[in-house]
């Protein structure tokens, strides 16, 4: 069983959820592609300090959460592969 997040972990991801479904309302990835640097600060403690079962719960429990995990998952592999323009899946 995992243990549970701490409230400040939780209104992080509250928060990270709520500003991501607002930027992807504006002009989808591309929205929150320019509005992601100040998520990053409140997306990366969680990222340190959660166990990967947490951040599953997270994604299942946030959409929008869940949505920007995803995003920086394909960056990170399009950065790696070297290939750029999959990260929006062009």
């Amino acid at each position: 069983m995992t243990a549970p997040l701490s409230p400040s972990q939780l209104k992080a991801a509250r928060e990270i959820d709520a500003e991501v479904v607002r930027l992807l309302k504006i002009d989808g990835d591309e929205a929150l592609l320019m509005g992601m640097l100040p998520l990053m600060g409140k997306f990366k403690p969680l990222m340190d300090e959660a166990k990967p079962a947490q951040l599953d719960a997270l994604c299942e429990q946030f959409p929008g959460f869940g949505h920007f995990a995803k995003l920086l998952e394909a960056m990170a592999s399009s950065i790696a592969d070297g290939n750029f323009n999959d990260i929006l899946g062009r």
